[in-house]
C-alpha cells in the first residue's frame, strides 16, 4: 500500500482515522493496539515476504530490551547490546548488500531462486535504525525496556514512518505511547501538512520524473547536451519534492494520531555549504548518525587515535585527524546505507571531503557575497552528484555526464529538448522556486495579524488552495496511477 494510491486515499486512510476516533481517548492502549492491527496490515500489502523478517526484528529487540533492563553488569551489558545490533544489520547486510553480489556471479536459473529467497524487504533500511535506536536507548538508560510487546512493535512498525521514517529515536517515541493528545487543530494542520506532501509527490516530484526518466534511458549518443542537463536539474528538484513530500505526508498522519514528529526537510536548497545542506536535507538520519556513531566514535576510537600520534605532531594535527576519521566513517557509512554500489560510496566519499574541508577552513566573512558564493557552490555540489545516485553503476554514472559534457559526440540541443522545456516549463519553474521559502513567512505574518477579517480571508484562501491541491493530485493519479516513492529503493 502506498500514501498516494487511491486504495490508502479513500479507503485505508479514512477507515483508520475513523476507528481510532471512535476509540475512546482514556483507552490509548486500545488506540495503539488498532494503530499495531493497522500498520501490519499496511505493511503485508505492500510486501507480504517481508512482514515476516520485521516481526523477528519486533521480537529480538523486544527480547533484548528486557534482557538489558535485568542486567546489571556493565560488559554484560555492552556484550547484550553489540550482538544485537549485528542481528540487526545481518539482515540488512545479507538481503541488501550480499544479494546482488551473489546474484551477479552465479546463473540465471540459480539466480532466479535467489531472487525468491534472499528479497529486500520495504523499509529495511530505516526499521534498521529504529530497532538500534530502540537497543541503545535502553542501553544507556535513557528509557526503560518495554514489557510490552506491543509498545516495541508500534515503535518499529507504525505504518507512518516504517517505509521512509522520519527516523524517530525511541526517547523521543516512547514519552508519546500513552502520553499523547489530538486536538481539532492537530487534525487540521496534520491534514494540510498531507495534502501539501501529496502535491509535492504528485504534481511536481511526478510530473519531473517524466523529464527524468526520458533523460536516463535514452542512450547518451542520442542525449543533446542541454537534455542531460535538463535530466539531471529535473532529478535535483524530483529528489527534493519526493522524500520531502513523503516526509510532509507521514508527518502530517502522525500528527492526527498524536505523534510529534520532527521536521525531516528545512529548505535544503538555501544551504550555504554542503556542511548546511546535510543540516536541512534528512535531517533525522543526519541526527542518527550524529548521535548513534558520530559521538561514540569522537569520544572512543578517535581520541585513541589521536594519542598514538607521533608527539611531534600538533595538537591542531590531532584535531584533524580524529576529526577525519570519524567523519570518514559516517559518510562511508550513510552512502553504504543508501546503496550498495561504487556510486553511493563514491558520493558518501564526496561529501565527506567537502564537510572535512568546511569544518577545517579559516572562518570567512558573513558578507551577503560571501553567502552567495557558498550559496553557488552548494547547489553546485549537489547538483552535480544527483546523476550519481540515479545511475546503477560508476560506468553508466560516467557515460551521463559524458553527454552533459558533449564527449560523446551527441549535439548540443535537439527538438526534444525544447519540446519537454515548453511542455513542462510551468512544472520547472514552480520547481525552481518553491525550494524557496516564499510562502513560508508571508503566510506567517498574515496568520499573525490581529485583524479578524484578515485572518479569516487568509483561511479561506488556504482552505481553497488545499482542496484545489487535493483534487488535482487525485485527478493525477486516476489518470496516471501511482508511483513509488524514490526512498523506498534504500
Amino acid at each position: 500500500m502506498n500514501f498516494t494510491s487511491i486504495t490508502f486515499l479513500f479507503f485505508a486512510f479514512p477507515a483508520v482515522i475513523a476507528i481510532y476516533f471512535l476509540i475512546p481517548a482514556k483507552r490509548m492502549k486500545l488506540r495503539n493496539v488498532w494503530l499495531l492491527v493497522f500498520s501490519i496490515l499496511f505493511y503485508a500489502w505492500a510486501d507480504i515476504r517481508g512482514i515476516i523478517v520485521i516481526l523477528i526484528t519486533v521480537f529480538l529487540n523486544w527480547a533484548a530490551g528486557l534482557w538489558l533492563a535485568r542486567a546489571s553488569d556493565a560488559h554484560i551489558r555492552k556484550s547484550i547490546t553489540g550482538v544485537c545490533i549485528v542481528l540487526n544489520l545481518l539482515p540488512l547486510f545479507l538481503l541488501k548488500y550480499a544479494s546482488p553480489f551473489l546474484q551477479s556471479t552465479v546463473g540465471v536459473e540459480q539466480s532466479g531462486f535467489l531472487n525468491t529467497v534472499l528479497f529486500l524487504p520495504l523499509g529495511i533500511s530505516f526499521y534498521t535504525l529504529h530497532a538500534i535506536s530502540y537497543l541503545i536507548d535502553i542501553y544507556r538508560k535513557k528509557v526503560p525496556a518495554q514489557s510490552n510487546i506491543i509498545n516495541t512493535a508500534l515503535y518499529i512498525l507504525l505504518f507512518v514512518k516504517v517505509v521512509q521514517g522520519p527516523i524517530m529515536k525511541y526517547s523521543e517515541f516512547a514519552s508519546q505511547l500513552l502520553a499523547r493528545k489530538t486536538s481539532l487543530a492537530d487534525v487540521a494542520d496534520g491534514f494540510c501538512l498531507f495534502i501539501i506532501g501529496l502535491g509535492k509527490k504528485i504534481l511536481l516530484s511526478g510530473n519531473l520524473a517524466v523529464i527524468v526518466s526520458v533523460a536516463f534511458s535514452r542512450p547518451d549518443a542520442q542525449l543533446s547536451v542541454l537534455f542531460a542537463w535538463l535530466g539531471a536539474y529535473g532529478y535535483f528538484l524530483q529528489m527534493y519534492y519526493d522524500f520531502s513530500g513523503y516526509s510532509d505526508m507521514a508527518i502530517g498522519i502522525g500528527r492526527m494520531f498524536g505523534f510529534s514528529m520532527q521536521r525531516n526537510f528545512n529548505y535544503p536548497y538555501i544551504a550555504t555549504s554542503v556542511s548546511e545542506y546535510w543540516q536541512r536535507w534528512h535531517i533525522t538520519l543526519g541526527q542518527w548518525f550524529r548521535d548513534y556513531l558520530y559521538y561514540p566514535l569522537a569520544l572512543g576510537p578517535a581520541i585513541k587515535i589521536r594519542r598514538r600520534l607521533p608527539a611531534a605532531c600538533s595538537r591542531h594535527t590531532g584535531q584533524l585527524v580524529s576529526s577525519g576519521f570519524s567523519l570518514f566513517i559516517i559518510w562511508m557509512c550513510t552512502g553504504i546505507w543508501h546503496g550498495g554500489t561504487w556510486n553511493f560510496v563514491l558520493w558518501g566519499m564526496i561529501n565527506f571531503v567537502f564537510i572535512f574541508w568546511e569544518a577545517n577552513r579559516k572562518p570567512g566573512s558573513k558578507s551577503r557575497f560571501s553567502a552567495a558564493i557558498g550559496w553557488g557552490y552548494m547547489i553546485l555540489i549537489a547538483f552535480i552528484t544527483k546523476p550519481l545516485v540515479y545511475t546503477a553503476t560508476l560506468a553508466q554514472a560516467g557515460s551521463y555526464y559524458g553527454a552533459m559534457l558533449g564527449l560523446t559526440g551527441n549535439a548540443l540541443w535537439d527538438a526534444n529538448t525544447l519540446m519537454y522545456l515548453r511542455d513542462y516549463a510551468v512544472v520547472l519553474i514552480a520547481g525552481s522556486l518553491l525550494v524557496f521559502p516564499i510562502f513560508e513567512k508571508p503566510a506567517k505574518v498574515l496568520i499573525g495579524e490581529n485583524r479578524k477579517v484578515l485572518r479569516i480571508c487568509v483561511g479561506i484562501v488556504g482552505v481553497a488552495v488545499m482542496v484545489a491541491i487535493f483534487s488535482l493530485s487525485v485527478a493525477y493519479i486516476l489518470q496516471n496511477g501511482f508511483s513509488p516513492f524514490i526512498y523506498q529503493r534504500y
